[in-house]
């Protein structure tokens, strides 16, 4: 293994003065497009894209709008019928409660009926 090497503060100039000279041409390397004046035509482009996708996200918007006013106006027709359903079921209960208190009555008379019947016949 190598020692370690102690800087000096004219090492770090040295060494502040090489980056400096050679940090352009690194990045141009590395990032060519973003040194290089972008295509004219490009821009465009990438603008029309970011145009098409802004009216798409409004269409789209749009589209959940219209769906959120569906579902409530299914929901909204769901709880009319549930409403109607109630009402339907609660006069069909009225309806046998009413017969079902005259079976019991005419039931009730028939057997007071029978059993005063078979007291008179003994």
């Amino acid at each position: 293994m190598s020692e370690a090497m102690e800087l000096t503060e004219r090492n770090f100039e040295q060494i502040g003065s090489y980056v400096r000279d050679h940090l352009d041409a690194w990045v141009r390397e590395l990032w060519p497009l973003t040194t290089q004046r972008t295509d004219p035509l490009l821009l465009e482009r990438i603008v029309r894209v970011e145009e098409e996708l802004r009216s798409q996200r409004d269409l789209m918007k749009q589209g959940f709008e219209q769906i959120d006013r569906r579902f409530e106006l299914v929901d909204k027709r769901f709880e009319e019928t549930r409403a109607d359903m109630n009402a339907r079921f609660d006069a069909a209960r009225s309806h046998t409660n009413h017969w079902m208190l005259f079976m019991t009555i005419v039931l009730g008379a028939l057997g007071a009926a029978m059993t005063l019947a078979t007291i008179l016949v003994r």
